[in-house]
């Protein structure tokens, strides 16, 4: 990670200013001795923020004590902060950079604005989409991007521009928040598959470093010694940021257009014109097919796993690795062979120079090291499967939705019961959990399910 992408802090005033990646391993703490009963922090800065470094954040924030703001909060921060539950409970945001839809309806922009402003656009107009004064449309349903409004469903429907959503509120909202629901954790698997890179990346390099220098090391001990395991990895590395890559970018294709099919929901809504059925199942047809050709990426997923794992495997050979060192005598250990090893392992404890043992146990824990590593990825890995299930339950629900078109639209309420269902037996992570709670919280409460947030290890 670059120097300007390094989570640092600075207080100006009465102001926290946050800068760079906000990550699960961001040092917090820095904020401790900067905080007082009345905390503004401001988000301008931030680049960008994992969904466990939000997690962290979240925690962070709600066991402090006074006034809590969080201002100048970046769009695609808002995105994913709005779902934590504590979000207007323990700490309350200011200004917020949202996407706008200029009067004409052809282009988008983003543009910061108070909650204040938002909350008393919500209050004065109880339409489900809001306006500024000067015609641009707010991209997002009121609950979702007005703080005060979140969890609100409650709409004025003689507001509503189209006869069809006038008279069908109920099901164009379910199918508008089924397909927010369903956007975001797309969006969120994005945020899964880059985090999962990152941290694979790092710990296989560190491995790699550290495999290099133990199998120059045994070599030097024992001539015969051959292994070429940290070459391997590398070829791994390579691999991984490949595949993750192509990966990233058939999951952010996928999100941008299921976004691009939301706003078009939206100008549908506020369309006079919008008086049938079929101008809206034309764009869950499209959302669908979307999803159910995300097919490449389940076996770039499963491919992943599977051959990342298979190298990782071949690493259960520095187990033996021990033997071999214990197994030496130390008289055959020259000093200039002890030298040699030590450079090569970059062993700096003056105390334990000249001395083999000592030098050994050094050596020993530096395998340790190694093997906890490898531990670490074996667990990782772990997150593509979960990955590859949070696809898996968004294609279900839209092959149920495309029962559903197939049929001609008939029985949508039974729809909704079948897509809450599958939604509520398969949320197996805190993203889909989360998004769930925010975006269709009936469907939370669809069928008994005694998990919570955070029963889920991500990674």
């Amino acid at each position: 990670m670059g120097i300007e992408n390094r989570f640092r802090v600075l207080k100006t005033g009465e102001a926290i200013q946050l800068y760079g990646v906000i990550t699960d391993t961001s040092n917090l703490r820095v904020l401790d001795e900067m905080v007082s009963d009345l905390n503004v922090f401001d988000c301008s800065q931030v680049i960008s923020a994992s969904w466990n470094g939000l997690l962290k954040l979240d925690s962070y924030l709600s066991q402090l004590q006074g006034h809590i703001t969080l201002t100048n909060v970046p769009y695609h921060l808002f995105q994913y902060l709005r779902l934590l539950p504590n979000i207007s409970q323990k700490y309350s945001l200011g200004d917020i950079e949202l996407s706008l839809l200029e009067a004409n309806n052809t282009a988008s922009q983003l543009r910061f604005l108070s909650s204040t402003l938002l909350n008393s656009l919500a209050h004065k107009n109880s339409k489900p989409f809001l306006q500024l004064e000067d015609g641009a449309q707010l991209i997002g349903r009121d609950s979702f991007i007005c703080p005060a409004r979140f969890g609100n469903r409650e709409n004025d429907q003689g507001l509503l521009r189209s006869t069809w959503y006038q008279q069908n509120t109920e099901q164009f909202d379910f199918w508008y928040d089924y397909t927010s629901f369903a956007n975001i954790t797309l969006s969120l698997s994005l945020d899964l598959v880059q985090s999962q890179e990152s941290t694979l990346e790092t710990l296989l390099k560190d491995i790699e470093l550290g495999v290099s220098s133990i199998e120059k090391s045994l070599h030097i001990l024992r001539p015969d010694f051959q292994a070429n395991t940290a070459k391997n990895l590398g070829e791994v590395v390579i691999f991984v940021k490949k595949s993750c890559a192509e990966l990233a970018l058939i999951l952010d294709q996928a999100s941008k257009q299921g976004s691009d099919i939301l706003v078009r929901m939206q100008v549908l809504a506020e369309n006079q014109e919008f008086s049938h059925s079929e101008s809206l199942y034309n764009l869950l047809r499209e959302f669908c097919h979307s999803t159910l050709n995300l097919q490449p990426a389940m076996s770039r997923i499963e491919e992943i796993g599977a051959s990342t794992g298979a190298q990782i495997n071949d690493l259960s050979r520095i187990g033996t690795y021990n033997d071999l060192v214990l197994t030496l005598n130390p008289e055959d250990v020259s000093d200039e062979t002890m030298s040699s090893i030590r450079e090569i392992m970059d062993i700096m404890d003056p105390l334990s120079e000249g001395d083999w043992l000592e030098t050994r146990a050094e050596f020993l824990q530096h395998l340790e090291s190694a093997d906890q590593s490898v531990s670490k990825i074996i667990i990782l890995l772990q997150g593509f499967d979960l990955l590859r299930q949070i696809l898996e339950h968004r294609q279900h629900e839209s092959e149920a939705i495309q029962d559903f078109l197939k049929r001609g639209g008939a029985d949508w309420r039974g729809t909704k019961a079948a897509v809450f269902s599958l939604v509520n037996r398969t949320l197996v992570t805190d993203q889909e959990k989360y998004s769930c709670e925010f975006f269709i919280p009936e469907a939370s409460r669809a069928e008994e399910n005694n998990q919570k947030p955070g029963d889920i290890l991500l990674f």
